[in-house]
């Protein structure tokens, strides 16, 4: 099991309300603001001439050779502000957005919002045991906040492995027990969010051994009474 039942009722009492929670300015927004840095670096390994032309003008054209088609992967999506957001940052390219999550009330919160979308986003509720349901791999994969909430951390991270194509990359970000006061606030939220196991950056760092190898690791500075955040960059290790 990567995920409880218990934290699973949380989650679908949490989701009409998750947009408007306090949380949202002081930790989630900021968080997604890092992330969608990350992904623009992301593409633009991919696209390195252009990349970064098309993210700050929106003048790139999607039919452009330059322009392969990429899937993203939100897990843990949530409501799927962060997906809406980086279909928002880019707007020409031709992406291809899904985000799973285990709380059905998420799912419909964040397919609700889809009404009316030109370039819609695909939501599946699916635990992270359940991505060999996707269709296809991906080649990115996000997981803001969500993969303390795994009590299989190991086993999360070969799932996200497994639905990634050849040398594919995660893009991870979350609260990390790195100091007295991070446990002292960390040990609170569980209250409201359900059972957790924050990995500070050495344990990150273990559990990925052999699976996949560290591009980036880097605090995200916020409000002082906020715990430690840290964004990993991981990419496929090579077999």
């Amino acid at each position: 099991m990567i995920f409880k039942p218990a934290s699973f009722r949380l989650w679908n009492f949490w989701a009409p309300y998750y947009e408007k929670l306090w949380v949202q300015s002081v930790s989630l927004t900021p968080t997604r603001r890092a992330v969608i840095q990350q992904v623009s670096a992301w593409i633009q390994s991919y696209q390195p001439l252009h990349a970064h032309q098309a993210h700050e003008t929106h003048t790139a054209q999607p039919s452009s050779p330059t322009f392969p088609k990429l899937r993203i992967l939100d897990v843990g999506c949530g409501t799927g502000q962060l997906l809406r957001d980086i279909r928002r940052a880019f707007p020409h390219l031709p992406l291809e957005l899904t985000g799973v999550d285990y709380a059905p009330a998420m799912i419909a919160q964040a397919q609700a919002l889809e009404s009316g979308e030109t370039r819609p986003i695909t939501y599946a509720c699916l635990t992270a045991q359940q991505l060999d349901q996707l269709p296809q791999p991906c080649h990115l994969i996000l997981c803001t906040h969500s993969f303390p909430y795994y009590p299989d951390q190991r086993k999360a991270l070969d799932q996200f492995r497994q639905a990634l194509v050849p040398g594919g990359h995660v893009i991870m970000a979350q609260a990390a027990g790195v100091t007295l006061y991070d446990r002292f606030v960390l040990f609170f939220v569980k209250w409201t969010t359900g059972a957790a196991l924050y990995p500070s950056e050495p344990a990150v760092r273990q559990l990925i051994h052999r699976r996949f190898q560290v591009k980036l690791v880097r605090p995200l500075r916020g409000k002082w009474f906020m715990p430690t955040i840290l964004l990993f960059h991981l990419e496929e290790a090579a077999q």
